[in-house]
């Protein structure tokens, strides 16, 4: 079960994969993947009905702090593993706009306009669900979120530097 996903992601991986998407924007793009269309902070399916629970960067756009307890309650929950990534709020380049820094203001200061304005990608493309300033996640929130000692967080570095985390189930499959 992908939460949040598309069949880009699935597609550029390869094939064999039996994959559903879970996605509340109907429009997504679901290829030869099953697609349920519905809110991933309350999933509606049944408790431990997948062998893996995945998500990649979708946790920091659902909304703020109880939304994301919401959705990684609902992937605890649904999958028999979890394997949730999520951008570093301390990298100092956003990876939705590829701006630096712009993350680190208040949330009340970020907005469509400058993330349209600063943002590299948004000069060339962007869709609405883009524009909205993301809530990045620290290690210590990831930690709360996915504590041990069931889940690791595994950090993936560029650089050098801590770019973004994983949660993982500490005994998977």
């Amino acid at each position: 079960m992908d939460f949040g996903g598309s069949a880009w992601l699935w597609d550029h991986i390869g094939d064999g994969y039996d994959v559903t998407l879970l996605n509340n924007f109907p429009q997504t793009n679901a290829g030869k993947y099953q697609m349920i269309v519905g809110d991933a902070c309350h999933a509606p399916l049944a408790s431990k009905s997948y062998d893996i629970a995945f998500s990649n960067s979708v946790i920091e756009h659902v909304g703020d702090w109880d939304a994301q307890k919401h959705f990684a309650d609902e992937m605890q929950r649904v999958g028999k593993v979890v394997f949730c990534q999520t951008p570093n709020r301390w990298f100092p380049v956003d990876p939705h706009s590829l701006t630096p820094f712009i993350h680190w203001l208040p949330q009340r200061l970020q907005s469509r306009w400058l993330f349209r304005a600063l943002g590299v990608r948004f000069w060339f493309s962007h869709t609405p669900a883009e524009l909205e300033p993301a809530q990045m996640l620290s290690k210590r929130k990831m930690q709360k979120l996915f504590p041990a000692p069931d889940y690791e967080i595994v950090t993936e570095y560029a650089f050098g530097l801590p770019k973004s985390f994983i949660a993982l189930t500490s005994n998977r499959l």
